[in-house]
Parts: C-alpha cells; structure tokens; sequence
C-alpha cells in the first residue's frame, strides 16, 4: 500500500516537471522569435502614384470613298436655243379664241313669256270653276241625303203601322227586301234579297211593304231624285226595329 502511494505521488512529480517542461520550452520559443523579428532591419517603402500607361489608340483608317458606280455620260440631245424673249404685254383672249366644246344640252322650246299671264289666268280660273263646282256638289249632297233621311224616316212610320211580327221571330233576324216603286208610289214588285231563315218573318216582312202602299211622298222631291234614289230600293228589316 506505501508502494502504490510513492508510485502516484511519482507520477504526479513527472506530471507536474513535464508541464513546466513544455510551458519553458514554449516560453523560450516565444521570446526568440520575438527578438529576432525584431532585430531584423525594417524596409523602408516609399509610395509613388504611378501613372498606368493608357493603351494608345490604333490609328484610325481614313475611310476610303466608295468609288461611285461609272455611268456612261448622258447622251446630250441637242436642243434648239431658246430664242430670245422680249417682253411684251399680254392679251388676254378675246370671245374669238377656241374654247374646248361644249356639249350641248337639248332645247326646250319655251312658250313666249307674253303668253304666259293668259295660261295662268285661264289656269286660275279654271281652278275656280272646279272648286266652284266641288262646292256645289258638296252641297247638293248634303241636301240630297238629309232629304234621303226624310224619306227613309216616312217610309219606316208608314211599313211599321202595316208590320206584324211573327212569334218565331227573333233577335238577331235580318231579312234584306228589294222594292221596286212606281212614279205615284204604288209597289210594283217586291221580293226577298237575303233571308233571315225564317220564312215566316220573311212573309211578314213583304206582307207589311205590300199593304203599307201606295206610298205618296216619294214624289215630294221631283222625278229625279225618285229614279236615283227610290226607282230599286233595298229595305232590311229586324225584329228588334218593330217596337
């Protein structure tokens, strides 16, 4: 046991004077290389600018010309001279000069100006007498068919107090009657233009034309206005109309 204890204590003597062995060979190391670093003469650099050399240029080439393409020369015509102008005044070109043709439009032949008031009279005037005569015929009409309405008016009292209606008759029937009239009023015919579809209400209704004669009045306007208007007369009669 005292052997193992001198064997530790040994090694850690050699520990210790190997550390301190190593730190003095590093120390040493340290300081000579320092003196000698030192002792080395310092170099003394001085600075210059030092101007770098700018690459010359190359010289530039002349540029040569393009030689143009040769062309023959010109053939020169040869010209008259000009002759000499001397100055003069110009005239402007009088009626007999050339102008450029005209093509010429076709001619109407106008109607002598001292004609013209005439045909405008006689148009005006004619105007006048078409309106003259409008006015009138309008006027012949409007008395022609109030006097119609008298007529017709006089015709129906006079057919309605002769009309019996039969019992099949009923709304919405419609017989259409042609009466053909004599001068003094009498009927000369009368017959059925369009049936209702009822032969009774259409007997009733040619029963009431026939027994409602003669019918006077149909003069009260002159022979003219009876054959225009009452010579063929057409009479539609409807159940609803006989009250």
């Amino acid at each position: 046991m005292l052997g193992r204890a001198s064997d530790r204590w040994a090694s850690v003597v050699f520990a210790v004077v190997l550390h301190a062995l190593v730190a003095f060979v590093l120390i040493w190391g340290w300081s000579h290389t320092t003196d000698y670093q030192i002792s080395k003469p310092i170099r003394q650099i001085t600075a210059t600018l030092v101007e770098t050399p700018q690459p010359q240029a190359a010289p530039e080439r002349a540029v040569q010309p393009r030689p143009q393409p040769t062309r023959p020369p010109a053939r020169q015509e040869s010209r008259p001279e000009p002759s000499a102008v001397t100055p003069s005044v110009i005239e402007t070109p009088t009626e007999q000069s050339e102008a450029p043709p005209v093509q010429e439009q076709p001619r109407t032949q106008p109607e002598p100006a001292r004609r013209q008031p005439i045909v405008d009279e006689l148009s005006f005037d004619s105007l006048l007498e078409q309106e003259d005569e409008v006015r009138q015929a309008d006027n012949e009409t409007a008395v022609e068919m109030s006097q119609i309405q008298v007529m017709d008016a006089k015709f129906q009292a006079q057919v309605g107090a002769k009309w019996s209606r039969p019992p099949s008759a009923r709304n919405g029937m419609e017989v259409l009657v042609r009466i053909q009239f004599l001068p003094n009023g009498e009927v000369l015919s009368v017959t059925v233009s369009q049936s209702s579809g009822d032969s009774a209400f259409d007997r009733s209704a040619v029963s009431a034309i026939e027994r409602g004669a003669p019918y006077r009045f149909l003069m009260d306007y002159g022979a003219p206005f009876f054959n225009k208007n009452y010579r063929n007369k057409l009479a539609l009669f409807r159940p609803e109309d006989l009250k």
